[in-house]
């Protein structure tokens, strides 16, 4: 990372955990982004609930089960049995310590809730501040536009005349299904044109003298030279000397890739039919050039041509975020279902081909998804009742009869075949579910890929919770408790009453395993390795490839955040049944924050960010699982025959529900937008122009006095370069500090969460573009023609190494359009920035230590010429041609060599020549286009 790097780690053992913890909230909101910050705050929620909660839990709670216990019951078979309440006898009076500590651990649920939900909104505060000059939170999405307001004039015209605010631009969506068909399709014979030259000079190339720059530049220059050539042929044979000479030494270059390799290069070959396996062979960079050219041609021609259908959504940004924040919570047009604004999402972050489904197809299409996940939620119920089936004793001894007999003899085969087998096997079978959501989210037709995350959190969170928790503990006691119901129907709720807990060894080997083995499993990342490892070896063949399979994965925060959020209702609702199970989730919650701390900075990339949406969703599941905790101990207290004390659990449950409404009515409507005063404090903060020139004419006045220095010195605005940035971050860092140190009161937290933002340059600084080639001009030698295009608003820098050098960034976001440039709306397909042609990197000599390319070699998106006139198709096809031209001056070379040689042979006198003689390939296929023109042509 070039800026906001994050503090290098000792590389020992351990060494590293100690630097990691101390990394403070600061530094991780600038590294990133909120979205991270907020899921680690919920994880230290957890460590301090579940730390308080399980010192009550051994000092108190476990003392009353091994003291007042009976353990000579017969279902009483193991040390864990004897520290939960099972263990007590029916209508004990010692349940009362249960109930008076149930009370006692949902109040400090409710104390650090509230203390995490204050803390979000702070945060968050100070974020959309410090974000308020930017492009998401200027802007809004509109939906249902009227058939008369879908064009961006009408559009920006209409919000212009509200009275709301300036409008800045505005976009209408337009369809364009048959042109992200063609992107796909120029890509694809990109990449296989890439191959082909791959295959061709090796990747990494060992030519000595080999420069992809400066072959690029000699394609780019070599159909200017021929036109001039042709243009100026009759004035004077000193100027067709001249460009001969040129055009010979543009030529010689491919020449000479066979000479230098030391070896006899075969230009590949490649069958056109069906995959690749029928039809006569053809040369394969002719093939793949020409497939290219004409998909380039045909994609440039459609970007261009602007027959688009519009759609009835767009994007209108306006100068201030305060016009945006009001046009998202008002209503816009009177009549049903037209022009609803809310908040827009990232560029990066909309989906482009799911925006422009209409509503009834959008409704179609949720339905039938849901229809779907509601018949998923009950098939899945049969894999899991198999899986709890083996915790039972009882179905062991009927189907493996032989297996349990020899766990009676081993302890640790029985803790095995019970607790850790059927724990991984649910695990495995439900790691297939986000797979499958994230696909339903993209057919449900979800407008953003945060929003997707937010579905898959919902749907799979919801799955862990029905079937893990729900369908497994009843499962597992289902046979037994059909038994005696047929023999002694009597005996049912005291069948419960035991049977019910009994599965508490399940949930703590869960938490166990999902702590001690799987979770920090996320640091080594063998998903990632074995995956990355065997694409490495066996798919990759160009610098795309390579730079592609290494590029770094984004969080999933909708397969990240139900795990843990299950783990803590299990918690929850076996803190009472099974106290020990704090301890262990204590310890889980101190695992996950510190894999989930370095996977957040040293691992994942972060392409969007959608300001902390998910707390909104976690909130309310953690109340779910205080009422199911609640009605779970009233159930036991009943079945343990202390009707009174489930009587006096009934109040908690109507205080979390109270709890619940209360937090929505004070901090919901917060959560969901920034509020006004906040943002007007902000405002009224920043110095103008004429203050800021006030202040430096006069060198100390009362106005300097009466104005922090940091607000008097310059004014937030979007134009800040790097390097104020970078002068000014050792200032914030100090500030920053001195805010999260200061008094904590509401008043002073709002007040500080203005100020740092009002100081604080933009979040995101603007990159310092290069100059661009204006049409027209000559390309100087100098210049690199394939220069490197950064993501604009990244912070990543990849060091070249043997097979890439990471000239282009990948294409993660869209198929055939590269990550970078999306600093407006506008659908990528028609704005975006293409491809373009990645020859193979040179080979480094012994001992070379790669370097970052160079600021030079670096081109922002909005230099990059995507006109058909300049376009990388006729950039690829001049290639071919030059390379043909050059093989076949080879082999005219080559003959008048070995003539030359033949005539002294046969003479004397005669001195050799001392040219050299320069292999070439002759398996070239001569029935291609391409190779018919170039060899005509040759001299």
């Amino acid at each position: 990372m070039k800026r906001h790097k994050p503090p290098a780690l000792p590389d020992s053992m351990f060494g590293w955990i100690i630097p990691l913890i101390k990394i403070n909230q600061q530094q991780l909101v600038d590294n990133v982004g909120l979205d991270a910050v907020v899921m680690l705050q919920f994880i230290v929620m957890a460590i301090k609930l579940f730390s308080c909660c399980s010192f009550f839990g051994v000092v108190a709670l476990i003392p009353i089960s091994v003291t007042r216990g009976n353990i000579t019951e017969a279902n009483v078979t193991s040390t864990l049995d004897r520290l939960a309440i099972t263990v007590l006898e029916d209508a004990s009076h010692s349940l009362i310590a249960y109930l008076i500590f149930m009370y006692l651990f949902c109040f400090l649920t409710f104390f650090f809730l509230h203390q995490n939900f204050r803390t979000f909104l702070f945060l968050r505060s100070e974020y959309l501040l410090r974000l308020s000059k930017t492009l998401p939170c200027r802007s809004v999405m509109v939906t249902g536009i009227p058939r008369r307001l879908r064009t961006d004039e009408a559009l920006a015209d209409y919000y212009q005349h509200l009275g709301i605010g300036q409008v800045e631009s505005a976009h209408v969506v337009r369809h364009i299904r048959n042109l992200n068909s063609l992107l796909k399709k120029r890509a694809s014979a990109l990449a296989n044109l890439e191959k082909a030259y791959a295959l061709y000079w090796g990747n990494p190339c060992p030519i000595p003298d080999y420069d992809p720059d400066r072959i690029l530049d000699d394609a780019q220059l070599y159909q200017r030279v021929e036109m001039q050539q042709r243009a100026i042929e009759q004035d004077g044979n000193a100027i067709r000397e001249q460009n001969a000479t040129f055009l010979s030494g543009l030529v010689d270059l491919p020449g000479r890739l066979s000479h230098a390799s030391g070896r006899k290069t075969r230009r590949p070959q490649i069958r056109p039919g069906w995959y690749n396996f029928c039809g006569k062979k053809v040369d394969m960079i002719d093939y793949y050039t020409e497939k290219f050219d004409d998909l380039d041609r045909q994609v440039c021609e459609a970007r261009q041509s602007g027959e688009f259908e519009m759609t009835n959504v767009g994007f209108v940004t306006f100068q201030h975020m305060s016009s945006a924040l009001i046009a998202s919570q008002i209503a816009i047009n009177p009549d049903p279902f037209n022009c609803r604004t809310m908040g827009a999402y990232e560029p990066r972050d909309v989906l482009w081909y799911n925006v422009i489904i209409r509503g009834r197809e959008r409704l179609v299409r949720e339905t039938l998804v849901w229809a779907v996940t509601i018949l998923l939620s009950f098939f899945w119920i049969f894999p899991i009742s198999a899986f709890s089936t083996l915790t039972s004793v009882d179905t062991l001894q009927r189907v493996f009869p032989k297996l349990v007999d020899a766990a009676d003899d081993s302890p640790i085969l029985q803790s095995i075949i019970q607790g850790l087998i059927p724990t991984l096997a649910v695990n495995i079978f439900m790691a297939i579910l986000p797979l499958i959501f994230d696909a339903l989210g993209h057919i449900q037709g979800i407008r953003a890929r945060s929003a997707i995350a937010e579905a898959t959190f919902s749907k799979y969170f919801f799955f862990l919770l029905f079937n893990v928790v729900l369908v497994f503990t009843i499962a597992s006691t289902i046979t037994k408790t059909i038994e005696e119901l047929i023999n002694h129907p009597a005996e049912v709720a005291n069948l419960l009453g035991t049977t019910l807990p009994a599965v508490a060894p399940f949930f703590i080997n869960y938490t166990i395993l999902q702590g001690m083995l799987l979770m920090p499993m996320g640091l080594l990342l063998f998903g990632a390795l074995i995956v990355r490892g065997f694409t490495h070896v066996f798919l990759c063949k160009t610098p795309r490839d390579y730079a592609q399979n290494r590029t770094p994965w984004s969080f999933d925060y909708g397969t990240g955040y139900p795990a843990p959020l299950l783990i803590f209702i299990i918690v929850l609702e076996y803190s009472t049944i099974s106290p020990i199970i704090l301890l262990f989730g204590a310890i889980y919650f101190c695992i996950t924050y510190i894999v989930y701390k370095y996977q957040f900075l040293y691992v994942y990339f972060r392409p969007y960010d959608a300001n902390g949406a998910a707390w909104n969703m976690v909130f309310p599941r953690v109340i779910v699982g205080m009422i199911i905790f609640q009605l779970t101990m009233i159930g036991l207290f009943v079945l343990k025959k202390y009707i009174v004390l489930g009587v006096l659990c009934v109040p908690l449950i109507v205080i979390t529900v109270l709890f619940k409404l209360v937090m929505d009515a004070a901090y919901k409507k917060n959560c969901e937008h920034l509020p006004m005063q906040l943002l007007r404090d902000k405002v009224s903060r920043l110095p103008t122009h004429h203050d800021a020139a006030k202040e430096t004419s006069s060198s100390k006045s009362h106005d300097t006095a009466s104005t922090p220095p940091s607000l008097a010195a310059t004014p937030a605005t979007d134009s800040d370069n790097d390097s104020s940035d970078d002068d000014d971050s050792s200032h914030d860092d100090d500030q920053a500090k001195k805010l999260v140190d200061s008094a904590s009161s509401a008043q002073n937290r709002w007040q500080r969460a203005v100020h740092f933002a009002s100081s604080k340059a933009s979040l995101q600084p603007q990159t310092s573009d290069a100059a661009s080639l204006r049409p027209g001009q000559p390309l100087e030698r100098s210049q690199s023609r394939h220069k490197r295009v950064v993501l604009d608003e990244d912070d990543y820098e990849a060091i070249p190494d043997r097979r890439t050098d990471y000239r282009q960034p990948p294409m993660m976001l869209n198929p055939g359009i590269l990550d970078t440039g999306f600093k407006k709306y506008g659908n990528p397909a028609l704005v975006g920035v293409l491809p373009q042609l990645w020859l193979p990197v040179k080979c480094p000599a012994s001992g070379e230590i790669r370097q970052p390319l160079d600021r030079s070699k670096r081109l922002s998106s909005s230099q990059l010429h995507n006109e058909r006139g300049q376009s990388s198709g006729h950039l690829a096809s001049d290639l071919a041609r030059m390379l043909r031209r050059a093989e076949s001056a080879a082999r005219h070379r080559a003959a008048s060599t070995l003539t030359g040689i033949g005539g002294e042979e046969s003479g004397s006198g005669s001195h050799h020549s001392n040219r050299s003689v320069v292999p070439v390939d002759t398996h070239s296929n001569r029935h291609e286009p391409l190779a018919k023109e170039d060899d005509n042509k040759a001299p």
